[in-house]
C-alpha cells in the first residue's frame, strides 16, 4: 500500500484498493467531503470507473464504502477517550489485532471485518467515549490527506490548518481484516435493541420493587 511521498499518489492506491475487493470512491482533497453524487453509494471496484474519476479529481481522497467492501471501522480519537475507552483500545491492540491506520490526527481506525448477519448502524451502542464505529458509510483510506480548519481544528486539539494523513500500521496485506470481537459486537447492539428514550424507564423498574414486581 503506497505510503506517503510529498504528493500522494491516491490514484494508485485507490486502483489497489479495487484490486482488495473494497468499493471505492473520491472525496474532496484535503476534506471528508465526497465528490460524486450519491458519495459513498457510488463507491465502485471497476477501474475504468475509478481511473475515471481520477483522471477528473487527480488529487482526490479515497473514500471506502464499509458494506459493500464487507468491513467496519472503530473509529478512536484520543481527544475524547476516558479510562474505560483506553482499556478498550489497548485490549484490540493486544488480544484483537486487524489491518489499523493511523488517523491525520493520531487516532485509529481498526478495521474488521463485518459480521454477517449483524444490521448495524453507526450508532456506537455502548462503547465508551471517542469511539464510534463506522459501519453503514464510509472512512476516508491512506494516503488520503486531512486539512483540518477553525472548530474542527479546535476540537482535534490542533492548530488551524493542520494536515495530516491516514496512515497503514499494519496495511491489509499484511493484515486482513480480522473478525469483530464479540464483546464489542456485543457493545454495538446494545443500545439499537433499547433505544435511549426507553432507558430511563428501564433503569426506573429495574430499581423499583414497586407496581412493577406486582403482575
Amino acid at each position: 500500500w503506497p505510503q506517503m511521498t510529498k504528493k500522494p499518489d491516491t490514484r494508485k492506491a485507490a486502483l489497489k484498493y479495487a484490486e482488495y475487493n473494497w468499493h471505492v470512491f473520491p472525496v474532496a482533497y484535503g476534506t471528508k467531503r465526497p465528490l460524486t453524487e450519491h458519495g459513498y453509494k457510488d463507491a465502485s471496484t471497476n477501474p475504468d470507473v475509478i481511473a475515471a474519476w481520477w483522471r477528473q479529481w487527480p488529487d482526490a481522497n479515497i473514500g471506502l464504502a464499509c458494506v459493500p467492501s464487507g468491513v467496519l471501522a472503530l473509529d478512536g480519537d484520543p481527544t475524547r477517550y476516558d479510562d474505560q475507552s483506553r482499556a478498550l483500545v489497548a485490549c484490540l491492540l493486544e488480544e484483537y489485532p486487524t489491518a489499523m491506520q493511523v488517523t491525520p490526527t493520531e487516532g485509529n481506525h481498526f478495521v474488521y471485518m463485518l459480521p454477517p448477519d449483524a444490521t448495524l448502524s453507526n450508532s456506537p451502542g455502548v462503547l465508551p467515549p471517542g469511539i464510534d464505529v463506522r459501519a453503514n458509510g464510509y472512512i476516508l483510506l491512506s494516503p488520503s490527506v486531512v486539512i483540518y480548519r477553525g472548530k474542527e481544528a479546535e476540537d482535534k486539539g490542533v492548530e488551524d490548518g493542520f494536515t495530516g494523513r491516514y496512515r497503514w500500521e499494519p496495511s491489509p496485506l499484511e493484515m486482513p481484516p480480522q473478525p469483530l470481537p464479540d464483546h464489542v459486537l456485543a457493545m454495538l447492539k446494545a443500545k439499537q435493541e433499547r433505544p435511549i428514550t426507553a432507558l430511563p424507564t428501564v433503569i426506573v423498574h429495574t430499581n423499583g420493587n414497586g407496581a412493577n414486581g406486582h403482575h
